[in-house]
């Protein structure tokens, strides 16, 4: 496990701890288990969360994420409008839910939550690498290569350059980003479901 999610962890079940009753540390826990490819005890943590709180946002979100694991897009895009309709200025439940409509081939409307996204917070992180995503899903490919190029997050970045650059035949700019995803295998941070989040 990653340094981040240790403390993340660490600090998720100290509060767990402190107060039984915190869904929020209960959700949380249940990303880190997401990120781990822990999806029952990920589940489990995340209905614990809606027992204590039946609307809380952050442990609506995890269960849209967690549904949308098992592949089922039409429910994950109602689970976390849920959650946006508890805390609509989430603006990683949009993210989310932006991944979640890409998935679903409602690319329209993935594009158009990641802008609004970005026209508030336009460092936020992933969201460059998502949008590249979806304008390479709409075939502009010099649209998306510029999204993957402003991607503030190096991780996320990494990832998305070796599409862009494939997508545009730019063959020695694509594999020497290839060969810089294999050689520092990058996590992309811990992103936990909270208002303006920018993990």
């Amino acid at each position: 496990m990653a340094p981040a999610l240790r403390v993340a962890e660490s600090s998720a079940q100290r509060a767990i701890e402190l107060d039984p009753g915190l869904a929020d540390a209960d959700a949380l826990l249940g990303a880190i288990r997401m990120l781990s490819f822990n999806w029952q005890e990920a589940a489990a943590l995340t209905d614990k969360a809606l027992q204590l709180d039946p609307v809380n946002s952050n442990a609506l979100i995890a269960r849209a994420v967690g549904i949308q694991a098992s592949g089922s897009s039409s429910e994950a895009i109602a689970a976390i409008q849920q959650g946006l309709e508890r805390d609509p200025r989430n603006l990683l439940a949009r993210r989310y839910a932006a991944r979640m409509m890409y998935f679903a081939g409602r690319l329209p409307e993935a594009e158009e939550l990641l802008r609004q996204i970005l026209a508030v917070s336009p460092k936020f992180s992933a969201a460059h690498y998502e949008l590249g995503r979806v304008l390479l899903a709409k075939g502009d490919v010099t649209a998306a290569v510029a999204e993957f190029e402003s991607e503030s997050n190096p991780g996320w970045r990494l990832f998305g350059l070796p599409l862009g650059y494939h997508a545009a035949h730019r063959k020695a700019d694509a594999d020497a980003a290839l060969k810089d995803l294999l050689r520092q295998k990058p996590m992309p941070t811990l992103a936990t479901p909270t208002r303006h989040s920018s993990g």
